[in-house]
């Protein structure tokens, strides 16, 4: 884990962003905050649970995060989300306990990352158009860029991708790894799905139907994935 720490120390430090580095209290493991204090009032919109978890930890951004499996293996598995939500150091939220249900599925994988589309830390994601992303979308096109041997999750749901995300899309088309959720419940339409609960309650639920699968073996390429 401190290869991964100094890893994204460097990183940052190319590209100028300071950051806040808060490990996990309930796994081994760590997440990288924005240095930013959340907007006074921003929350007050959030739901009770969230509002307090972003009391404690009132960071705009979160950039990553990183959770330790076992040390089985070497593979890495990578889900790139929409958004983050309220998840903290202290408590994860149902979309990364999902995340860390399916890593954990055979074995696989002995660690998992988990990036966002957007960074801000954002249970309603209708606000989070026109938001500054500048310095998330640096960072993950430095990051991808070393893991070419890695799984990569395609897993911010049936949403629209903003234009600036372009060059990462393209850089994701060399890596040979990626794979998305599917549900195998009889008749689901293949596309890039959320591992939130709510959208899987009438694909009766997620841990039941859940599945990664490689986009290779269901005979689709990226770019019809993201026109569907």
């Amino acid at each position: 884990m401190n290869r991964i720490k100094k890893e994204l120390e460097t990183i940052f430090k190319h590209l100028n962003i300071q950051y806040d580095l808060v490990n996990l209290q309930y796994k081994e493991g760590f997440m990288l905050f924005s240095k930013d204090i959340y907007y006074k009032g921003k929350s007050e919109k959030f739901s009770k649970v969230a509002q307090n978890h972003f009391k404690k930890y009132p960071q705009q951004h979160r950039f990553y995060s990183y959770q330790k499996l076992n040390d089985d293996n070497k593979n890495n598995i990578v889900f790139i989300l929409y958004n983050p939500s309220y998840a903290t150091p202290e408590v994860n939220d149902p979309t990364i306990n999902n995340c860390i249900y399916l890593a954990n599925e055979d074995n696989r994988f002995s660690s998992v990352e988990i990036l966002n589309v957007y960074s801000e830390r954002n249970p309603n994601i209708k606000d989070l158009m026109g938001v500054d992303n500048e310095q998330n979308i640096k960072f993950i096109s430095e990051l991808l860029k070393k893991r070419k041997n890695s799984v990569i999750v395609l897993a911010w749901g049936h949403k629209n991708i903003p234009s600036a995300w372009n060059p990462i899309l393209n850089s994701l088309r060399e890596n040979k790894n990626i794979e998305i959720i599917i549900s195998t419940k009889s008749g689901t339409k293949i596309q890039i799905r959320h591992p939130g609960n709510q959208g899987w309650v009438r694909l009766e639920g997620f841990r039941k139907t859940a599945k990664l699968m490689p986009i290779k073996e269901i005979n689709l390429t990226l770019e019809q994935l993201l026109k569907i």
